[in-house]
C-alpha cells in the first residue's frame, strides 16, 4: 500500500542523530515492517503480531465510524490518517465524509446494508483475526444505544440550523439540481434529511446482523499494494486535545 508522509513535509532527507538513516528512510522502514508483520503468517500472534505495533482500539473505533457511514474515501482511497503515539500506530482522526452515507452514486457505499470498509487493505486483514472481530462486536454492544440516538440528534441539528440553511440555499440555489456524485435529488432541505435518516437504522440493522454472526474473514485479502493509499503525518498541526487524540509523538 502507498503511504504519503504529510508532516513533516520538509527536511525528510536529514540524517537522524545517532542513526545512519534519514527521517524519510526511518519512516519508510518502520511502516514497511508493520505491514510485513500484518501480512505475515503469524500476524495474529498477540505478542509478536500486529497487536505489538497497532493500537487496536483505535482501529476498531475508526472502522465502526466509517463502516456505518459507508464513507467512500475510507476504503483507503484517500483521507485515511494514522499517527504514531510513541508506542503504537493509531488510526485517526476520521475525515472526509462528503461522499458518505449513501451520497456516492454507483459505488458500493451507495447502499446502507452490508460490509464496505471491511474490504479495505489492512482492515480486511485484521478481520481475518477472530480476536479483532470480537473487539468489533464488543464495541457495538458498548455503543449501540449512542448510535441509534443519532437519529434524534440529526433531527435536532437540522431544526437548529434551519434558518441558516434557508439563507444558504437562497444564495446557492442547488436544491433540486443533480450534483455529482449525489444519488438522489430530493428537491428540498427536508427531503435531504429524510433521505439520510431512514437509511441509518436500516443500514445498521443489516450490518450488525451480519457482523454479529461473523467469525473471521476467510476471503482473500487485498494485496498490500496498488492504488490504495493512506496519509501519514509525523507532527500534528493541531493540538491533540482539539481532535480528541492522545498526545502523539508522530502524527501519521
Amino acid at each position: 500500500m502507498v503511504f504519503n508522509c504529510s508532516d513533516p513535509d520538509e527536511d525528510l532527507d536529514e540524517t537522524i542523530t545517532g542513526d545512519t538513516r534519514t527521517i524519510f528512510e526511518k519512516i519508510q522502514t518502520d511502516v514497511q515492517h508493520v505491514e510485513d508483520v500484518l501480512y505475515s503468517d503469524e500476524f495474529s500472534d498477540p505478542d509478536e503480531g500486529y497487536q505489538k505495533y497497532l493500537d487496536v482500539d483505535s482501529f476498531v473505533d475508526w472502522y465502526f465510524v466509517n463502516e456505518i457511514t459507508k464513507n467512500n474515501d475510507a476504503i483507503f482511497f484517500s483521507s485515511v490518517y494514522m499517527y504514531y503515539n510513541g508506542e503504537k500506530y493509531c488510526m485517526g482522526p476520521v475525515w472526509d465524509f462528503d461522499i458518505s452515507q449513501g451520497n456516492y452514486k454507483d459505488s458500493p457505499g451507495e447502499y446502507s446494508d452490508g460490509f464496505y470498509i471491511r474490504n479495505a487493505p489492512w482492515i480486511n486483514r485484521l478481520f481475518a483475526d477472530p480476536d479483532f472481530v470480537s473487539r468489533v462486536k464488543a464495541k457495538w454492544n458498548e455503543k449501540k444505544a449512542e448510535f441509534f440516538a443519532l437519529q434524534q440528534y440529526i433531527d435536532e441539528q437540522a431544526s437548529y440550523i434551519n434558518s441558516a440553511q434557508a439563507q444558504n440555499f437562497r444564495l446557492w440555489n442547488i436544491l433540486g439540481v443533480s450534483v455529482w456524485p449525489n444519488v438522489v435529488v430530493p428537491g428540498s432541505y427536508q427531503g435531504e434529511i429524510d433521505y439520510l435518516n431512514p437509511g441509518l437504522p436500516l443500514g445498521w440493522h443489516g450490518l450488525i446482523q451480519r457482523l454479529m454472526s461473523f467469525k473471521s474473514n476467510q476471503d482473500p485479502c487485498p494485496p498490500a499494494g496498488g492504488i490504495y493509499s493512506a496519509v501519514f503525518s509525523l507532527i500534528p498541526r493541531r493540538k491533540p486535545q482539539q481532535v480528541g487524540l492522545p498526545p502523539p509523538r508522530w502524527f501519521l
